[in-house]
């Protein structure tokens, strides 16, 4: 699928999210949550941090949806709230606030499979 494409299906998605369709969130969910962990990942020190943010940028853009515009793609809008969200965890947890990528990523090839196995429960927890 084209970018072009791929835009416009999330923005179709992020509408009908916006009126509580719960199999549009997992739709979106599933093309942009990798990425989204991936990022997250390359910024905070541990998977567990990475995953935790994870949970919480989609519980806001479950919550946020409303707010979408079409400004900018809505990968580019998630990745927004994973970075704020993740500063504010960050924050909370005493750590220098800073999401500039890491010098040394952490291993994504390990990570890669053991996050397909265990994001599918995220979106049940979001949704409930």
């Amino acid at each position: 699928m084209d970018n072009k494409a791929s835009w416009k299906r999330d923005f179709r998605l992020l509408k009908k999210i916006a009126h509580g369709d719960e199999g549009a969130f997992e739709a979106l969910y599933k093309t942009t949550s990798q990425k989204t962990f991936f990022y997250l990942l390359r910024r905070l020190e541990g998977k567990d941090l990475a995953e935790d943010v994870l949970a919480e940028t989609y519980t806001q853009v479950w919550k946020s949806a409303k707010n979408f515009r079409g400004q900018s793609n809505a990968g580019t809008w998630i990745i927004g709230i994973a970075r704020n969200t993740a500063m504010k965890a960050l924050r909370k947890t005493g750590r220098t606030v800073s999401l500039e990528e890491r010098s040394e990523p952490a291993d994504v090839n390990k990570i890669q499979h053991t996050y397909s196995v265990r994001h599918t429960p995220v979106i049940e927890i979001i949704i409930l």
